[in-house]
Parts: structure tokens; sequence; C-alpha cells
């Protein structure tokens, strides 16, 4: 079950909250331009699903009670999964993930690559821009199946 958002910080509690994929789209499809991201979203889960993926966390504004986010931001767990199987797609970082955001509506980075300074994107996607922690959403995409 998805623990409440901190009005404070329009953050989740600190740490990785499991929430089933019909839980997640009840929470966060709340207007049109929230479920084409979640349809982006799902399309995406269901691939990396398909490939052998066992976990993809969700990140960012997407993730908070943020009206009209951009996008979303995820990263999934690379463990057991058949690259050959993957959308090229998941795979295509450059220009800013463009075709990836076009495709999907969102962005999707190996949760053991580094996002910088020697940090995983699982442990960056926990801190805000000022080192606050904060909680992202784990999905286990083969539920999508």
């Amino acid at each position: 079950m998805l623990p409440q958002i901190d009005k404070n910080t329009g953050y989740l509690p600190p740490g990785v909250h499991f929430v089933p994929w019909t839980e997640v789209r009840l929470w966060l499809g709340t207007n049109e331009h929230r479920l084409r991201l979640l349809t982006g979203l799902q399309n995406a889960l269901v691939n990396l699903a398909i490939a052998g993926c066992r976990s993809v966390l969700l990140n960012g504004s997407f993730i908070s009670n943020k009206r009209l986010p951009a996008d979303y931001d995820g990263a999934w767990d690379p463990q057991g999964v058949a690259l050959d199987l993957l959308d090229p797609v998941l795979l295509d970082f450059s220009d800013r993930r463009r075709a990836m955001k076009a495709k999907f509506g969102g962005e999707l980075f190996p949760a053991t690559a580094n996002a910088g300074g020697g940090v995983t994107f699982r442990e960056f996607f926990q801190r805000d821009r000022d080192g606050v922690e904060k909680g992202i959403v784990e999905i286990n995409p083969g539920s999508l199946l």
C-alpha cells in the first residue's frame, strides 16, 4: 500500500515503496495528461517484463501531487534482463533520450548505472537536489503480463 505524501515536502516517506501496478494507475492517473504518461509507462513496463525485468523504480514529480508533470523518471533492474529482447529505444540515451521520451513518455535508466559522482540511479532517485531523503515507488513489471 502506498504511504501518504508529506504535505510539507511533497515527497513520499524515505525508502522504496512497493506498489502494485493497479494501485499506481489509480493513484497517478488523475487526469488525461497523467493517463497518457501512464500508457507510455505501461508499454515500456510490458517490454521490460518480456525481457525478464523484475523491478522498476519510479521517481520525480510524476510520483508527487504535481498536476501536470512533464514526464516520468524511472530505473529498471538489469539483473536477468535479456537485452536483445528490449526495445532498442530503452537503450538509446542519445539526444537527451529524445526517442525514449517520444515513444514511452518518459525516461528509464538501468538502476545500476552511474547517475553521476559514482552514485547509481537507484541511490540517486532517493534524494532530491538538496540531498534530502525521499521515497520512490517500486513496480514489478511482470505483473502486467
